[in-house]
């Protein structure tokens, strides 16, 4: 847990808000939370870093009222079919566009409520001491949610609403073959995006690239991460882009 983490989900995006248990409807299910730990690395095989993500358990959740769980990642094919077309284009800029995306997608609905546990009510007590009021005889903290955090149901619902509708306001309407690829024409050619998850690859020029930069930040996803360059990683892959195509490498994928 880093120092960063309470600050992020209690104060800079109001992700969620503290609530003290006796406020909580009677019989309202409140979900548990769960802290996972990782280590990432590249599809080259290199460390890239440590990654904490808090996740609601949403099991807790009543499925009937969110019929639609579906992932959002764009098809295997699709990405090498796109990454063939672009290939030899000169002036293309190909960026991987990262986001805390379901951290910026308000709820909707009925109230969402979540248990920090022990642990991670201490994680928070340390860093941010007015929590305290709220800390329940079980020495845990109630949280109403506020934004779509990890593990709910409705999350992967409610952020492709948001992200297709940014994406089409910037003139990106979305592919009838991939729901996750997302065209645009330009003077140059064909701009797209590729999305999985809350992660884009983008093949756009660099006009474009900073015309796409300009809308999201609009929108106030406020932890975007532009990597450009001529070397990303991307779904396991270690992509390559030379003047005469583009070199896809698994080996590290594969061998995991």
């Amino acid at each position: 847990m880093t120092k960063a983490e309470p600050t992020t989900l209690f104060q800079d995006l109001k992700i969620l808000r503290a609530v003290k248990r006796a406020s909580i409807k009677p019989g309202t299910k409140i979900m548990k939370s769960h802290m996972f730990i990782v280590t990432k690395y590249l599809a080259s095989g290199e460390y890239d870093k440590m990654k904490a993500r808090l996740i609601a358990d949403g099991r807790d959740q009543d499925p009937e009222l969110y019929p639609n769980k579906s992932s959002l990642m764009v098809a295997l094919h699709s990405m090498l079919t796109v990454l063939g077309l672009v290939a030899s284009q000169k002036w293309r800029v190909m960026v991987k566009i990262i986001k805390g995306a379901f951290l910026q997608t308000l709820m909707e609905g009925e109230l969402s409520y979540m248990r920090l546990d022990h642990k991670m009510t201490q994680y928070g007590l340390e860093m941010l001491p007015k929590l305290e009021e709220y800390i329940d005889e079980d020495d845990c903290l109630y949280t109403l949610m506020l934004k779509a955090i990890y593990g709910c149901i409705q999350a992967s619902a409610l952020w492709y609403a948001l992200i297709c509708r940014t994406l089409e306001e910037g003139g990106y309407p979305v592919s009838e073959m991939d729901n996750c690829i997302f065209c645009k024409m330009n003077g140059s050619g064909i701009c797209l995006l590729l999305l999985h998850v809350d992660d884009i690859l983008a093949n756009v020029d660099r006009e474009e690239m900073m015309a796409l930069k300009e809308k999201l930040e609009e929108k106030t996803f406020g932890m975007i991460q532009f990597e450009e360059g001529g070397r990303l990683s991307c779904l396991g892959m270690h992509l390559e882009l030379h003047e005469n195509g583009t070199i896809v490498d698994m080996s590290f994928y594969v061998n995991q």
